[in-house]
C-alpha cells in the first residue's frame, strides 16, 4: 500500500488519477463511437455482400449446365458491377463500397455488367414477392443466370416462374 505523508503528495495523487480517468474515459468513448460507426455502415455490408456474389459466381462457373440462382440477400441499397476479368464491385451513390474477387472463366461473358435493383411500388406493378416458404420477402432479389457461356444478371420479378 503507497504511504503518503503529506498534504501535498495526497493532492498530485488525487489530480494525478483524476487525469487518468478522464484519459480513459475519453479513450473508451471514442473507442465505442469508432465500432459503432463500423459495425452500422454501409462498407460492411457491402463487404459481406461482394465476398457472396464473388463465391456465388465462382459456383456457377462450376456448374456443368445451365442454372438459375436467385440471391437471398436484401440487395436495393446499393450498385453493383460485374467484370469479366473476375471483379465484382459494389457501390452506393457512386462510391465504391467493396470490391472483391472470383476466378474468371474464359469464353464466358456477363451480360448486365452494372445493376441497380429497384423496389417498384405496389401499386404501380401489383406484385407481391414470396420466398419458397411462401413468406413475403419484402424485397426483390437479384436473378444470376447462366445459360451456355453467358451468366446475366437481373432483378427476379416473379420467384417461382422465372
Amino acid at each position: 500500500m503507497l504511504k503518503i505523508n503529506s498534504k501535498k503528495g495526497q493532492e498530485d495523487l488525487t489530480r494525478q488519477l483524476l487525469v487518468d480517468l478522464i484519459i480513459i474515459l475519453v479513450l473508451v468513448i471514442v473507442l465505442i463511437n469508432a465500432i459503432g460507426k463500423y459495425i452500422d455502415s454501409s462498407r460492411f455490408e457491402a463487404k459481406f455482400i461482394a465476398k457472396d456474389m464473388a463465391f456465388m459466381i465462382d459456383s456457377i462457373y462450376a456448374s456443368p449446365s445451365d442454372i438459375t440462382i436467385r440471391y437471398p440477400q436484401k440487395t436495393e441499397e446499393f450498385t453493383y458491377e460485374f467484370f469479366d476479368d473476375g471483379k465484382v464491385s459494389v457501390l452506393k451513390d457512386g462510391t465504391y463500397l467493396a470490391t472483391e474477387y472470383f476466378t474468371p472463366q474464359k469464353g464466358i461473358k456477363f451480360i448486365n455488367k452494372t445493376l441497380k435493383p429497384q423496389i417498384e411500388s405496389k401499386e404501380k406493378n401489383n406484385v407481391n414477392i414470396f420466398n419458397f416458404d411462401g413468406k413475403k420477402m419484402g424485397f426483390v432479389p437479384l436473378k444470376f443466370e447462366k445459360k451456355g457461356n453467358i451468366i446475366e444478371i437481373s432483378q427476379a420479378i416473379n420467384i417461382y416462374n422465372e
